[in-house]
């Protein structure tokens, strides 16, 4: 099949546009089950417990880095070490913050508006940002459901934004941890807002809406599947050509698609993910090894973590190595990638014949 028949951008499109007339029924969660909403105070506790990279979640930057990524903000030469989370700060005239962010070299300031309208002192709490070491740097968001434009110098992050970046960021990087009671918890926090800010009955503009492009739905829904079963046959047939005597099954888990050839690695395997940043659809490899033995770890320091610069993070048996690099732009690239971090497990398993087959060509 043709690339030209997988026009990615569009039908990614064509699913956000039916998804913002066709919401999700409500869902229950801890928090709605105790009978009471979560308002700014507690919700603000919450998101400062998340908001510390090294709290004991284990989240480690991701929910500071993606509220930043919200605001627009280029975080690469931001310095993640030290970081300081504190509520309800207050400035020399009495007014308190709801959060405040610091770093040595710069400081985010978090005014929270769940269902109050905004009505704070922006003014003092810049001047107190200001005041702090790191101050030089302020940075100073607005987290509401609405999303309005904000005053001058304060920038505007929508609760709708930041929970579908947070749902989209705890997928891709602890998939692997679904049912950790952080996961959970957070996870449970980000579908609470949803439902209380967000969702709602459908309607009969709704039911309309749908009716109307029921025939463009349907398309949709094949094409985001007949994609899948293409990446899927392009992933095992990649792989059979760049390593011969090895026979290779997969797993469309959304996300991403693990990659096995358990006639030779057991359980370890590749994992290809697939996510959007904006409207870009973006690749990436990880490497999964199942309880490898103290001669496979070694080498696995030396040919993924150092040659391969890849991160690596235990769980259980497991040891997954990431890569530190962004993502891939072209899915083809992101393929080779593949091969050649299949060409490094096969050797660490000891199971790779010469000569090896040239990669996909680009």
């Amino acid at each position: 099949m043709s690339e030209e028949q997988f026009p990615d951008i569009a039908t990614r499109r064509l699913l956000d546009e039916i998804g913002k007339h066709v919401p999700p029924p409500k869902e229950k969660t801890l928090f709605s089950l105790g009978g009471k909403g979560y308002y700014e105070n507690p919700a603000s506790d919450l998101l400062a417990f998340f908001l510390k990279p090294d709290g004991e979640h284990g989240f480690k930057d991701l929910f500071l880095k993606t509220f930043l990524e919200c605001m627009e903000v280029d975080f690469a030469d931001l310095g993640m070490a030290d970081v300081a989370v504190s509520r309800e700060e207050p400035t020399k005239e009495g007014n308190r913050i709801d959060l405040v962010v610091q770093c040595p070299d710069w400081v985010l300031l978090i005014e929270n508006k769940v269902y109050h309208v905004l009505n704070n002192p922006l003014n003092s709490y810049e001047a107190y940002g200001r005041d702090l070491p790191g101050g030089k740097n302020l940075l100073m968001g607005i987290l509401s459901p609405q999303g309005d434009s904000p005053p001058t110098n304060w920038k505007h992050v929508s609760y709708k934004d930041y929970c579908a970046k947070l749902r989209l960021r705890l997928l891709e990087e602890f998939f692997d941890h679904a049912y950790s009671k952080w996961v959970v918890f957070a996870r449970e926090f980000i579908l609470h807002f949803e439902n209380e800010l967000y969702q709602a009955t459908m309607n009969d503009k709704q039911a309309d809406y749908v009716e109307q492009h029921a025939e463009q739905i349907e398309q949709a829904k094949k094409l985001a599947s007949g994609y899948r079963h293409f990446l899927e046959e392009l992933l095992n047939g990649s792989l059979a050509a760049a390593i011969p005597n090895h026979a290779f099954t997969t797993k469309d888990d959304q996300w991403g698609i693990r990659c096995y050839a358990r006639n030779k690695w057991r359980e370890s395997h590749l994992a290809f993910l697939t996510y959007f940043s904006g409207n870009i659809l973006k690749f990436n490899v990880r490497v999964y090894l199942d309880h490898p033995t103290p001669e496979q770890k070694e080498q696995a320091d030396r040919d993924l973590q150092q040659a391969c610069r890849m991160e690596v993070s235990q769980d259980g048996g497991w040891l997954v190595f990431n890569r530190t690099q962004p993502g891939f732009d072209k899915r083809i690239e992101a393929v080779n990638e593949l091969c050649r971090l299949g060409v490094v497990l096969a050797k660490l398993f000891k199971s790779l014949p010469e000569p090896v087959q040239p990669l996909v060509p680009s």
